[in-house]
């Protein structure tokens, strides 16, 4: 009997879904079974076969078995995966390796292994993997609770600290407030001006880009070679650097000292200030007064507007002026060699950081020659931080002198300096020499050498222990009179980064200063 067609279809239905199932359970069993590879964690966070396996971020492989073993009697989670036949050979592990459980933001645990390089992939090699143990989210919320339980009372006072620090904020606020409401046009013509100024400078930029790029190049030249010098001296720097605080500890009960003096002395400020206000109207009748003379002057009364109106002292002026002429260049040929004679006078401050021994002076150099020079001055030594001193003795003088005598070679046109000095003489009251090479318009190396003052007391601020001193420094002339000075002090016997500062006045600018004094006055 033939069979209708609903039944074929019907038999073919069943026959295809059996097959189906059975085609899923024998994937299933053969994809799962207990994987290729093998680790042990102590613990998993909910991973489970099927889960996949991350190398360096990329999916490679799946969870094939999650269970609990004995290892050396210890409880273990063995995690056996598979890793897909082409990634086999690009997947590398090496002693640095690192397998981890992550959990992901939205999606399920995922076993990663992390590594940067190593053989391929071998149970042999996974020995040698770092395992880290996850952390579940309520270990972490546990960890938080028992830090919050132990610091109740510190949470509880920075709380009530953070609410007085907000009124107090609040307060300063409306004071704030109040001053900028009381400033306001002050505070819109000082905005103006920082505006107008910001255009200035930056038109100035703009006109001198060259010369700004050539000072960025050397400032980074500096830098690098002040860099070179800090990893050298290292650990003179930190040794620097401990000292700081100490430092700032000073600076402010220096800052409380000058606070306390001014409002012990506050009614005496005010009492100053007052003055100079009162002051102001007797400006204004000087000026009144001065008005009065002009106009005397001008109308030729006195003694002065007869001089300045009248053509006969003018005469007689030019008569005298005249004769004295002729007396100067009789005298000329005397006079040349002064006329070239230039001086400077300048200060220089620095310190010894690894000792704190610091060292001042003021002097005067001599150039009756551009090639000869004279050095005359007077320096103030300290003693070393960890030596204890006596107090000098009043009846002396408690400084040094310093006199050298020293002369100049190979002058270069290009940065109009002479290449070489020496010069010897007497440095902090003992025999020294002094060499200096201009390595460029703006940096020099200095060395300075000279017997140390070891026949003195120890208990002297001025003793120093050991035969000579050796100091090399890098001299940077920042501005047109100003130096920045870094290298090493006491290179012999105790080493150590010196720092400095130096200031020179050329006699032109000297007398650029009297003569603004005298206006002054």
């Amino acid at each position: 009997m033939a069979l209708s067609t609903e039944l074929k279809v019907g038999a073919l239905f069943f026959v295809g879904l059996g097959l189906a199932l059975w085609f899923t359970l024998q994937t299933s069993r053969a994809a799962n079974g207990s994987g290729d590879f093998t680790l042990h964690f102590r613990r998993v966070a909910k991973l489970a076969p099927g889960d996949p396996v991350l190398y360096n971020g990329v999916k490679v492989g799946k969870i094939a078995a999650v269970q609990p073993v004995l290892v050396n009697g210890e409880p273990r989670v063995r995690v056996g995966f598979t890793v897909d036949g082409p990634m086999r050979s690009t997947v590398l592990i090496g002693p640095e390796s690192e397998a981890r459980i992550t959990q992901g933001l939205l999606g399920g645990p995922a076993l990663e292994l992390v590594a940067q390089g190593g053989e391929p992939l071998s149970n042999e090699r996974l020995k040698l993997v770092r395992i880290s143990d996850p952390a579940s989210l309520d270990e972490v919320l546990r960890a938080i609770q028992t830090v919050i339980e132990e610091n109740r009372a510190e949470l509880k006072a920075a709380i009530a600290n953070a609410r007085g620090a907000l009124e107090r904020l609040g307060e300063a606020s409306a004071q704030l407030r109040d001053a900028v409401a009381e400033n306001r046009e002050n505070l819109k013509s000082a905005i103006a001006n920082a505006e107008r100024m910001t255009r200035e400078i930056g038109d100035l930029v703009a006109e001198n880009r060259a010369a700004v790029r050539a000072m960025i190049a050397r400032i980074e030249a500096a830098a690098d070679q002040i860099a070179r010098l800090v990893e050298e001296n290292r650990a003179d720097v930190r040794a620097a650097i401990e000292r700081l605080p100490r430092a700032i500890e000073n600076f402010s009960q220096a800052a409380a000292e000058i606070r306390d003096t001014v409002a012990e002395n506050r009614a005496d400020i005010r009492t100053a200030v007052q003055n100079i206000a009162s002051f102001s109207p007797k400006l204004d009748r000087i000026g009144d007064h001065l008005e009065t003379a002009t106009a005397q002057i001008a109308a030729g009364k006195g003694t002065l507007g007869k001089l300045v109106m009248e053509d006969t002292l003018h005469q007689q002026a030019s008569s005298v002026l005249s004769k004295a002429e002729e007396r100067l260049e009789e005298v000329k040929p005397f006079t040349q060699g002064i006329s070239q004679l230039k001086f400077y006078a300048g200060l220089e401050a620095g310190s010894n950081v690894t000792s704190g021994a610091s060292r001042g002076e003021a002097y005067l150099r001599l150039e009756p020659q551009p090639w000869k020079f004279w050095h005359l001055g007077v320096s103030y030594r300290t003693a070393e931080e960890e030596r204890r001193v006596r107090s000098d003795d009043p009846d002396k003088i408690p400084v040094d002198i310093n006199a050298l005598f020293g002369w100049r070679w190979w002058p270069d046109d290009d940065i109009e300096r002479y290449r070489l000095s020496l010069a010897g003489g007497l440095i902090d009251s003992k025999l020294g020499v002094m060499i200096d090479l201009a390595l460029s318009e703006r940096f020099d190396l200095r060395g300075i050498a000279r017997l140390k003052d070891s026949e003195r007391q120890p208990d002297d601020r001025r003793y120093e222990e050991g035969d000579v001193r050796v100091r090399a420094t890098l001299s940077w002339r920042v501005f047109e009179r100003w130096w920045l000075i870094v290298g090493g002090d006491d290179l012999v016997d105790r080493p150590g980064v010196f720092l400095a500062l130096r200031g020179e006045l050329l006699d032109a600018d000297l007398r650029n200063a009297l003569t603004a004094m005298s206006f002054a006055q």
